[in-house]
């Protein structure tokens, strides 16, 4: 539902592209010579601000029926490819102690347990991401938009005036984390420091 709601935003903002100044040719909008010059469609960009919104109140809709789920998909997945890496860690340390409290006596069980987990943070991220960078591109097509343009267009001023005072995009997990690259970050420096600790104290 997130790459769904990408793909909207990514054609919102092609939209946006053949409307705007900014896109083609720059003499189509700012001719050397000749007093006319071309104006955006006021009832486009009307439609255009009007799928804005919708897609702003389509993301806030998934945002509230998938967080508290997705918080708990998002810890689930982290827990287990921590177990499934402590695992490969103790099988080759210690195969004959750590063999009583596996799953699994083959480290490569582990390890596709660990990759499919980590696999589901990352495209989780990724797409919840990659659809909050087409939202925030939406709000630079406009503002350039009205700094490039010579006419005041009192639908680009009320679209722009939309985008800028919008809170921006993000995706999370029922308000805990923040669904974008930087989790990925965070889990594996997590991930890291977990290890070392279980390490060293099955050590002892």
């Amino acid at each position: 539902m997130v790459l769904e709601l990408r793909e909207r935003f990514c054609s919102l903002n092609a939209d946006l592209r053949s409307l705007l100044p900014l896109s083609g040719d720059p003499t189509m909008w700012w001719p050397v010579v000749g007093p006319s010059r071309h104006v955006a469609p006021a009832g486009r960009l009307r439609q255009l601000r009007k799928a804005q919104m919708a897609l702003s109140h389509a993301a806030e809709f998934l945002q509230s029926y998938f967080g508290l789920p997705m918080a708990f998909d998002v810890a689930y997945c982290l827990c287990s490819a921590l177990c499934s890496a402590y695992e490969i860690l103790m099988q080759l340390v210690r195969p004959h102690w750590i063999v009583e409290f596996s799953y699994s006596e083959s480290s490569a069980v582990s390890g596709l347990w660990a990759a499919y987990h980590s696999l589901n943070i990352l495209l989780v991220c990724l797409s919840c991401s990659a659809a909050a960078d087409e939202a925030a591109a939406c709000g630079l097509f406009l503002l350039r938009a009205s700094v490039m343009s010579d006419h005041r267009c009192a639908e680009l001023e009320a679209f722009l005036r939309l985008t800028l005072h919008s809170p921006p995009l993000r995706f999370t997990a029922a308000g805990f984390v923040t669904l974008d690259r930087r989790l990925l970050v965070s889990a594996l420096a997590a991930m890291v420091t977990y290890l070392v600790i279980l390490g060293q104290l099955s050590f002892k």
